[in-house]
């Protein structure tokens, strides 16, 4: 039985047809599905503060929305924001702390976004979300990082790739439609965790 790969040059190929705000979108996608995992991180642990989070990502998506130049300056102050609540992997023994960093890595990369859009950003989100998964399933199943055929294969990794993908297609043909962003935000902030925690 074949698996979904993420293939990065067919990933480089949407990409270029989209325009910066295309980009920031599926940042935005990303970032909403990791959300939910630094919420259950903070819960668990009792450290950190998801409400930054969502309050990097509301201003993203109002920048985009919007189609305004952003500040740089509240871009700058919100990039802080969030990076005081980024985890030290080294500090907390929960196995959602790796997916909690990797959640601020990502808000990050939105708000780094709508100052200089690059395809390096969305392939840093990507791999992140990736890595998300990744990670966690090494620490459920017990399995080793060179068991990455079993890695691929397993449920959770095959919905993040899907979803990435699915959400390439959704932006290409929401921007094309012209559609509202305020629509397109519901959609991806309705969808679940991608390692399955409900928010």
């Amino acid at each position: 039985m074949s698996h979904k790969q993420l293939d990065e040059d067919a990933l480089v190929r949407s990409l270029r047809l989209l325009p910066t705000s295309g980009h920031t979108l599926f940042l935005l996608s990303c970032a909403e599905r990791l959300l939910p995992n630094y919420a259950h991180f903070v819960k668990v642990s009792n450290w950190g503060d998801e409400t930054r989070l969502a309050e990097g990502l509301s201003y993203v998506w109002s920048a985009v929305g919007e189609g305004k130049v952003p500040d740089e300056n509240a871009v700058r102050r919100l990039q802080s924001r969030v990076e005081e609540v980024a985890p030290d992997t080294e500090d907390f023994e929960s196995i959602y702390v790796s997916s909690a960093l990797d959640a601020t890595t990502v808000v990050d990369l939105a708000l780094q976004s709508l100052l200089c859009p690059s395809l390096d950003l969305l392939f840093q989100g990507s791999r992140s979300a990736l890595d998300s998964v990744d990670m966690y399933i090494q620490e459920i199943e017990c399995m080793e990082e060179a068991q990455e055929d079993q890695i691929l294969a397993h449920p959770l990794m095959q919905n993040e790739i899907r979803q990435q993908l699915d959400a390439l297609e959704l932006i290409a043909s929401w921007v094309s439609g012209g559609h509202a962003v305020g629509d397109l935000e519901e959609v991806f902030r309705n969808r679940p965790s991608n390692l399955g925690i409900q928010y």
